[in-house]
C-alpha cells in the first residue's frame, strides 16, 4: 500500500510539474485568436513539426518550466501548431516559417508582432516573449514607425536587424531608406550594412556593390561577395513575375562586355526551362552554343541529358547530339556516351544507342566506376 501511495504521490507531482509550464489550448487559429481577444492578450505558437529533435527538447525541458509557464499564461493566449498537418502549412507560408522550431507572436487580428527561430533556453524564450510585449521593440511597433515616417538611422538599423533575425529576408525597402541616410556609402559599417541586408538584385544598394565590388573584396574576399551576387540574382531568377528583358537586363549590369552577353544568352535558356517551355528553351541553347562555343565538357553533356529528359521534337534532338559529341571528344566519359545513347534511343537508332552505352560501360569498367545507369539502360534497350 505504501508503494502504491508512493507512486500516486509521484504521478499527482509529476502531473503539478507539468502544469507549472505553459497551458496550450488546442483549436483552430481563429478559435485561438477569438479567445486572445476576449482576454486581451497576444498568441503565442509554437510551430513545430513531429520529426524535429529540438522542437521536441523544447516541449520536455523548456515548456514544463514554472518560471516560463507563470510569464507565458499571464500574457499570452499558447497553442502549438503542426506545420505538416491541417493549418500548418498555410500558417507557414502566411508568417514565413523556414525552420524548425520557430515561436510566433501575434496579435488578437493574426497580425505578426514577432518572431523567433530556433531552440531556445527558458531565459531566451522569456526575453523574446518580454520583445513580443515590448512596444519600443516588438515587429509590430517598428513596422507601425516606419510606416508613419520614422526615419532615424539608429531606428532603420534596429528595424533592418530585427526583421533579419526574424528570418522575413523582405527588408529591401527599409534598407534603401536607412541608405538614404548616409551620404558615404563606401565606409566600411555601410559596406558591411550593405552586404547583410541587402536582398534584392533589382536596387540601388545591389547596383552599387556590382559597380564598387572592389571594396567589398577587401572586406569578404572575391569568392564571398561573388557568391552572394550569385545567390540574389538566382532569387530574381525564381521571381515568376520577372521578364526576359528584365532579367537579361541585370546580367548584362553585372557583367560588362562580352561576358554579359554571354550570361544574358545562358539566362534566356534558363528562363524558358524554368517557365516549361521546352521548344523556345531547346532553340535558345542550340542558338546559345552556336554563337558561344563551349569548351567545357560536362556543361555540353549537361545540355544533352536536359534534351533527353525534356525535349522530343528530333530536330532539336538531332542537333544537341552534335553537341554531346564534342563533349566525347573533350573528354570520352561513362557520362556523356550514356548521354549519347539516350539520346540515339529518343531518335529511335537501337543499334547507335546500343554501341555508345556499351562504350559507356567499358569506360566505366576501366576506370572502375559505378555503371548501373547505364547497365540498366542497356536492358531497357533490348527489350525493344
Amino acid at each position: 500500500m505504501r508503494t502504491m501511495l508512493l507512486f500516486i504521490s509521484f504521478v499527482l507531482t509529476f502531473q503539478a510539474v507539468q502544469a507549472q509550464g505553459i497551458r496550450f489550448v488546442k483549436g483552430s487559429l481563429d478559435e485561438v485568436l477569438s479567445l486572445a481577444q476576449k482576454e486581451k492578450k497576444l498568441v503565442f505558437i509554437d510551430a513545430y513539426t513531429t520529426w524535429c529533435g529540438p522542437c521536441r527538447a523544447m516541449t520536455k525541458n523548456v515548456f514544463p518550466k514554472k518560471d516560463v509557464g507563470t510569464y507565458f499564461n499571464e500574457h499570452f493566449i499558447s497553442t502549438k501548431i503542426d506545420m505538416e498537418k491541417g493549418e500548418g502549412p498555410a500558417i507557414g507560408l502566411k508568417y514565413i516559417v523556414k525552420s524548425y522550431p520557430t515561436m510566433l507572436f501575434i496579435d488578437s487580428e493574426g497580425t505578426l508582432v514577432h518572431k523567433v527561430a530556433g531552440y531556445q533556453s527558458a531565459e531566451n524564450l522569456i526575453k523574446q516573449a518580454q520583445k513580443a510585449l515590448s512596444p519600443e521593440s516588438n515587429l509590430g511597433a517598428m513596422r507601425e514607425r516606419f510606416e508613419i515616417g520614422d526615419r532615424d538611422p539608429a531606428f532603420l538599423l534596429k528595424y533592418l536587424d530585427l526583421r533579419y533575425s526574424m528570418g522575413d529576408y523582405s527588408q529591401g525597402p527599409v534598407l534603401e531608406e536607412y541608405l538614404k541616410t548616409q551620404k558615404d556609402w563606401t565606409k566600411p559599417k555601410i559596406l558591411r550594412t550593405i552586404y547583410k541586408y541587402i536582398v534584392d538584385a533589382d536596387s540601388a544598394p545591389f547596383q552599387f556593390m556590382v559597380e564598387h565590388k572592389d571594396l567589398f573584396y577587401r572586406l569578404y574576399g572575391a569568392p564571398k561577395v561573388g557568391k552572394k551576387i550569385q545567390v540574389l540574382l538566382e532569387k530574381k531568377m525564381n521571381n515568376p513575375d520577372v521578364t526576359l528583358d528584365e532579367l537579361q537586363a541585370i546580367y548584362r549590369k553585372v557583367y560588362p562586355g562580352k561576358t554579359g552577353e554571354i550570361e544574358a544568352s545562358k539566362v534566356r535558356m534558363t528562363y524558358y526551362r524554368r517557365k516549361g517551355n521546352r521548344n523556345a528553351f531547346a532553340q535558345a541553347a542550340l542558338n546559345h552554343f552556336k554563337k558561344y562555343p563551349s569548351q567545357n565538357s560536362d556543361e555540353l553533356n549537361e545540355v544533352g541529358i536536359t534534351f533527353y529528359e525534356n525535349i522530343n521534337k528530333r530536330k532539336y534532338l538531332k542537333k544537341v547530339i552534335k553537341l554531346v559529341k564534342k563533349s566525347i571528344e573533350l573528354d570520352s566519359n561513362m557520362e556523356n556516351n550514356l548521354t549519347l545513347g539516350q539520346l540515339y534511343f529518343k531518335l529511335k537508332k537501337k543499334k547507335k544507342a546500343r554501341k555508345a552505352v556499351l562504350n559507356a560501360i567499358s569506360l566505366a569498367k576501366a576506370q572502375d566506376e559505378d555503371y548501373d545507369d547505364a547497365e540498366e539502360f542497356l536492358k531497357q534497350i533490348e527489350k525493344r
